[in-house]
């Protein structure tokens, strides 16, 4: 075997990895659920930031056809995630409109990435589709938010998805080669405010819900690791900032399973 078809086989394994620790994490917070609650992805926002992150960079970033091309490339395997839940909602019985539509946008943003023409206006064209598309999925995954009760609402975190979203653009940048250093510089520091928001969000949700005397099986255990996983969290992006390097691939595969499974402590 070749040495490019080495690369093309690693590349490719790279790119599924977080494709597939969020399957992971979604199978087990939907066994963990409730039984009666709907079947709806807990990551669907988090891949969406991810997704919004590559749409301003394809926009506004100062690439180079090759690394245009490759981070297209690796933006692409997220239709995995979106014709994979699609199917999903196919087989359910209620499902909410709304959450639906939410994934043909995430479907519709991917493909507005694909086979980027040459031509600069049709291509800006088209990339400022899929970021309407983008928003109009982000505002269509926050409404069922509101809809349910709050400690229901509260294992959809908004804030810690938007952690695992950048967590995941940021693996995007590495496997796509790009070279966007100012980019990847900063990715961190935006993390560290959504990850203060997303702790200061669960306390004050875990307050009223507690002053309503809201009957829940919380664990006090189970919630001190939830709080821990947030600490965890801001070490491990720490890091990079410390050494002033780029966070290698551990690293944000540690950080996306921190993220993505930690909502498991809250049922």
């Amino acid at each position: 075997m070749s040495d490019h078809e080495q690369s093309k086989i690693k590349v490719a394994g790279l790119s599924i990895l977080p494709i597939f620790i969020l399957a992971l994490a979604d199978f087990f917070l939907l066994i963990a659920k409730p039984a009666g609650e709907s079947i709806i992805s807990h990551l669907l926002i988090a891949v969406l930031v991810a997704q919004m992150i590559a749409q301003v960079i394809f926009i506004k970033g100062e690439i180079c056809n090759g690394q245009r091309s490759r981070l297209s490339r690796w933006n692409l395997y997220f239709l995995i995630f979106w014709v994979g839940w699609l199917l999903v909602t196919c087989f359910q019985v209620k499902v909410y409109l709304p959450i639906r539509l939410a994934y043909c946008c995430g479907l519709a943003l991917t493909l507005t990435t694909w086979q980027q023409p040459k031509e600069e206006q049709l291509r800006r064209a088209i990339l400022w589709l899929g970021v309407v598309m983008g928003t109009i999925g982000l505002i269509l995954a926050l409404i069922p938010l509101f809809l349910f009760e709050l400690q229901t609402s509260l294992t959809f975190n908004p804030l810690l998805q938007i952690v695992a979203g950048i967590a995941l653009a940021y693996w995007g940048l590495l496997v796509s080669r790009n070279r966007l250093n100012g980019l990847i510089e900063i990715l961190p520091y935006f993390v560290l405010i959504a990850l203060v928001a997303s702790s200061v969000f669960a306390l004050v949700a875990m307050a009223i819900i507690h002053i309503d005397r809201v009957k829940t099986d919380w664990n006090i255990l189970h919630l001190s690791f939830y709080f821990i996983c947030h600490l965890l969290l801001l070490a491990a992006w720490a890091y990079p900032l410390i050494r002033r390097e780029k966070a290698p691939y551990w690293l944000l595969a540690i950080i996306i399973v921190l993220a993505a499974f930690s909502p498991i402590l809250l049922f």
